[in-house]
């Protein structure tokens, strides 16, 4: 929710007349049920404030690329003091409260380089033509160390609006001006700061500005293309639509793609070197040496860790009775080297063990799915001629149960 008093009820209107008049008068006394579309917000003299910066999340852009006549403007020193804050937050000005506009941007300016040569500064913004917009202009006193008659003229469409603007309040105290300024046919609004030569202080300044169309009708708030901060146009808008929806076709096609190949891959032989999980990453390397197996009984488990019975054998020389190092109540336990030179313990099983199919089935799930540094890795499993091979990672040092006992 909004401060209720950031914008003001009753405000000044000014109109061009081309006259040596001021061009004032009162816009109106129910100004808050107007909406306002946000043209331009400018730190002047400082650089681009972001929205974390900002108490109410608004964005403020330098003010260089405005600058109608650099050659008579610099960027005042970055004050690094405190700003007073003369006004509280249900103050409707002139002084500025915290929600008004942030420290930072009254902390820096624009003020005028020669100040006796009577030369001011000007800055040109975009708007729309014979159109009413809100103005509020930022003024601070960074630059004296104490109070002194520091008056300025300001001007809007180079007719005089005010003649002694002035900061003699307090330095370093910020406050503001609003106005309802109805464009002219040029689509430019002008505003200039003249520093008054006939004070001891002829210094002319600005620390912000922000510039807001005024909307009188009801109703939603149209888009509008002409923003300088925001152009976004319909052929925009359509084409981001439409290339998402070609994006997002691309990837669910390219996904059933992917799928049906690997339903379709045929099943190979492979070798895989367990990793502790010490070690972390996948929990397997594999190596495929283009066998394809063939006559399994065991619907696909895990087609990973499936080894050929061939290659079992020639790890074990065909089962070699010397290769036994165990036996356990379900077969014998062989040492072999598979292929590419890793060693194993291969746990065959034997007719009439006690062993079937599921509980085959099921141990090798549950072991595929563990690792631990202090248990034994699955390598592999073998299921071809009705055969059921467990393939373990080999303990160099031998069980437990030998060191125990």
């Amino acid at each position: 929710m909004l401060p209720v008093h950031l914008i003001p009820n009753s405000i000044a209107r000014f109109t061009y007349t081309g006259s040596t008049g001021r061009g004032l008068t009162t816009y109106s006394n129910d100004f808050l049920s107007r909406a306002l579309e946000t043209k331009h917000r400018l730190n002047v003299g400082g650089d681009i404030v972001d929205r974390e910066t900002d108490n109410l999340s608004r964005e403020w852009l330098p003010d260089d690329s405005y600058i109608t006549d650099p050659q008579n403007a610099k960027n005042g020193t970055y004050f690094g003091g405190t700003i007073k804050r003369n006004a509280n937050d249900e103050s409707d000005g002139p002084y500025s409260n915290q929600y008004i506009a942030p420290d930072i941007v009254y902390q820096t300016a624009e003020e005028s380089k020669n100040g006796s040569n009577n030369l001011g500064i000007s800055w040109s913004v975009p708007v729309e033509k014979n159109t009413d917009h809100f103005l509020r202009l930022h003024f601070c006193d960074i630059f004296n160390v104490q109070s002194l008659l520091t008056t300025f003229i300001l001007n809007i469409y180079d007719q005089l609006v005010i003649s002694d603007l002035n900061s003699v309040i307090d330095v370093s105290t910020p406050y503001y001006y609003d106005f309802v300024v109805h464009s002219d046919g040029s689509g430019l609004l002008n505003v200039t700061v003249v520093p008054n030569t006939t004070v001891a202080q002829p210094k002319a300044f600005l620390n912000g500005l922000e510039l807001m169309k005024v909307i009188e009708s009801s109703g939603p708030i149209p888009l509008d293309s002409s923003d300088s901060n925001s152009k976004i146009s319909l052929p925009v808008v359509v084409g981001s639509v439409v290339g998402g929806l070609v994006l997002v076709s691309v990837v669910v096609v390219l996904f059933i793609w992917i799928s049906k190949i690997r339903k379709q891959k045929p099943v190979e032989n492979s070798e895989w070197l367990p990793v502790r999980a010490s070690a972390g990453g996948s929990s397997h390397s594999r190596l495929t040496d283009g066998t394809t197996i063939q006559g399994s009984p065991l619907p696909n488990i895990n087609l990973g860790l499936k080894l050929s019975l061939l290659d079992l054998q020639f790890a074990t020389e065909n089962f070699d009775a010397k290769r036994i190092i165990g036996k356990g109540g379900f077969g014998n336990v062989y040492k072999g080297v598979l292929k590419n030179g890793m060693t194993v313990a291969v746990k065959r099983s034997e007719p009439g063990s006690g062993q079937g199919l599921p509980e085959f089935q099921a141990e090798i799930m549950v072991l595929s799915k563990i690792r631990h540094r202090h248990l034994v890795s699955l390598v592999g499993y073998c299921d071809e001629r009705y055969e059921m091979i467990l393939v373990y990672e080999y303990m160099e040092k031998g069980t437990l149960r030998d060191m125990l006992y």
